[in-house]
């Protein structure tokens, strides 16, 4: 009963980080007394989860790191230390996400992203002005603030999309991708779709019913919403251009890597997680970072968490918030889930991660 309550509680945590759009939200406070619950629920728990303590210590050195940025860049650094102070006190509670990390936030998380993701559509058929001429107010947001934040939501909610009858919750997530307007999230939603059909995490089926869905997308935009010249425009040279102009922008590289902590970076480029880390807490904790992330896609192959890993390595090619504090707890978790000891019994890890079936209500693999 305790880790269910955990789960949902952690999954409460990571809604409200999500949605927060300043430190002054009270959802900051709700979001807090969630992890202080689920921190509790995992001390009180009968069968404790063993993780390696080194791993902890490297995520105490990424938070001193972070802490180290807001002197930085009020002396050598880029002067923002105001901003990085405000990140800090975000991000302050995240090595309690990888204490109370569990299995049971899979349906939680899952429902919210969907909810999420029905409301993405919602406002792709409704934002826009038709008293004078048809006016877009902008890509759908959901409950975020940003719509690349909205669609890394949506991406990392796949994983959990993948057992029994959750499936088709596939369908939701990747439909509201395409109002998003959110290009590599598309490119990497596709991407995992079809290498989970390759690894048989879900039936052919499946992915022909993910493809489908990210299809239906750009056809219902197309058809009904104001953005029919932008959907017409996936198919033309000149947005291809445009794209690669994107990308070599978001991977510039202004005064990088950093030795030491410089503080936030405020720029157009450094959309690489390990490129924006150099630069803003230094190299040291970026090969941290990756370091860890390697580490733990070397364990509990394609389970959830394992997938959960590679969606957010992926993003965090060409995106950077999947280290912002919107979504920085969901590398947390998997880090969390996949860095479990097995004991001789196998007890913690049945305890994090339930044995899979191999059918779901239809017959599928």
């Amino acid at each position: 009963m305790l880790d269910k309550v955990q789960g949902i509680c952690l999954t409460i945590f990571l809604a409200t980080q999500f949605s927060l759009n300043s430190l002054y939200s009270p959802m900051l406070l709700i979001g807090w007394t969630a992890l202080a619950g689920a921190s509790v629920c995992e001390y009180l728990a009968p069968n404790k989860i063993e993780r390696p303590l080194w791993v902890l210590g490297a995520l105490l050195f990424l938070q001193i790191s972070q802490i180290s940025a807001i002197p930085g860049a009020a002396i050598w650094g880029n002067g923002n230390w105001v901003l990085t102070a405000g990140v800090f006190l975000w991000v302050l509670p995240m090595p309690l996400v990888y204490m109370a990390a569990n299995q049971h936030i899979e349906r939680w998380v899952c429902l919210f992203g969907v909810i999420h993701a029905l409301f993405i559509i919602f406002q792709g058929f409704t934002d826009f002005d038709h008293t004078s001429s048809v006016v877009w107010f902008g890509s759908p947001e959901g409950f975020s603030h940003n719509p690349n934040i909205a669609a890394g939501l949506l991406i990392l909610c796949l994983p959990f999309a993948t057992r029994g009858n959750l499936r088709w919750a596939l369908i939701p997530l990747l439909t509201a991708i395409i109002f998003t307007n959110s290009r590599w999230a598309f490119i990497v939603a596709s991407i995992l779709v079809m290498a989970m059909g390759y690894k048989n995490v879900i039936s052919i089926r499946w992915v022909l019913v993910g493809l489908g869905s990210l299809l239906s997308g750009i056809g219902l935009m197309g058809l009904f919403t104001p953005v029919t010249a932008s959907v017409a425009s996936f198919n033309s040279i000149s947005y291809a251009q445009v794209v690669l102009e994107n990308v070599s922008v978001r991977l510039s590289a202004p005064d990088w890597p950093n030795l030491l902590p410089y503080g936030v970076a405020e720029t157009n480029g450094l959309h690489n997680v390990p490129m924006r880390m150099a630069a803003e807490s230094g190299v040291i904790s970026a090969v941290v970072w990756v370091s860890l992330s390697v580490w733990a896609l070397c364990r509990m192959r394609f389970s959830p968490a394992w997938w959960l890993m590679v969606s957010i390595l992926l993003l965090s090619v060409l995106d950077h918030y999947t280290w912002r504090p919107h979504l920085m707890g969901f590398w947390f978790v998997a880090l969390g889930i996949l860095a479990v000891q097995p004991s001789k019994d196998d007890d913690n890890i049945n305890n994090i991660i339930p044995k899979r079936k191999d059918t779901d209500n239809n017959g599928d693999k």
